[in-house]
């Protein structure tokens, strides 16, 4: 008779156990049930691309947990662009995106064609061009039909969908880079970051980079202890890039990132030499590396 109690008791706690478990994996269930999919999450990043997913291939698909917010990172690209969408998994709202050009077009400039005259020409139109260079060095120049800063910043606008009064920028450069004269334009919105570089001679888009900001720091120009961030982007860059061992020349730079993490400012930048990418996090006022790690793409 005692035995047969033992036998009820085991039996009613083993059904308790079996419903506590189907119980949790209904509430996780449900609890799923408010996030998108990954192919939602997919098709959101195609769409805002303007690509269809037969023309990509894609090369990271992954749900993560970011300061408690669950998001996709989904990674594709096509023969002429590498696009980094990142998804808020609840609303499907795009709150990150890099898209970059693999190959630029032919319209490019090379410095042994420019004619030295031009040198010591002024530029009226772009006064960041018409500095005079040291005594001795010769400096190359963009050739009289680039499109003048005023009509890149309208091509950026338009592009991010922006109105000039929304924007804040925070950098303006004409510089070359691999042979191309090229503008780099940052600025910010109340919601968001964005850097853009623009080809000068064509007005094209070659890469765009868009954050949206998952709090509402008053003051950007700060990190959560009041300190002013002191150290600028070259100089992350060239602390990071140190670190690893290289110099500027022999690395090619991915993203280079102004971030408040939890409050503090922090440079992402992100780099390649070879087939191997290197991530790095330097604190903005201190310079110090806070982070860092590399990977063997394949």
């Amino acid at each position: 008779m005692k035995h047969n109690k033992w036998i009820a008791v085991l039996s009613v706690a083993g059904v308790l156990a079996l419903v506590g478990i189907f119980t949790a994996l209904f509430v996780k269930g449900r609890e799923k049930e408010n996030l998108i999919d990954r192919m939602e999450a997919r098709n959101l990043a195609l769409k805002d691309a303007g690509v269809g997913e037969a023309d990509v291939v894609f090369t990271e698909e992954k749900l993560e947990k970011e300061n408690g917010i669950s998001l996709y990172n989904i990674s594709f690209h096509n023969d002429a662009y590498r696009y980094e969408y990142e998804i808020d998994a609840e609303t499907g709202i795009v709150t990150g995106m890099n898209i970059e050009a693999l190959f630029e077009t032919p319209d490019t400039l090379a410095s042994e064609d420019i004619c030295a005259d031009n040198t010591a020409g002024e530029n009226t139109e772009n006064p960041a061009v018409s500095a005079k260079p040291e005594e001795g060095i010769q400096e190359p120049v963009p050739e009289n039909n680039h499109i003048g800063l005023a009509a890149a910043k309208e091509n950026v606008l338009l592009d991010a969908g922006l109105e000039e009064s929304e924007v804040t920028y925070i950098k303006e450069k004409l510089e070359l880079e691999d042979g191309i004269w090229v503008y780099e334009l940052d600025f910010y919105t109340s919601e968001g970051e964005y850097e853009y570089e623009i080809n000068a001679h064509t007005g094209a888009v070659i890469s765009r980079n868009m954050e949206m900001f998952r709090s509402s720091p008053s003051d950007r120009s700060a990190d959560a202890s009041g300190a002013q961030p002191s150290v600028d982007v070259e100089q992350a860059k060239n602390i990071a890039v140190s670190h690893a061992g290289f110099s500027e020349s022999e690395v090619t730079f991915s993203k280079e990132e102004l971030d408040y993490d939890d409050g503090k400012a922090v440079y992402e930048i992100v780099f390649y030499n070879g087939q191997t990418e290197y991530e790095y996090e330097v604190d903005a006022v201190t310079g110090d590396i806070l982070e860092y790690e590399s990977e063997l793409m394949d």
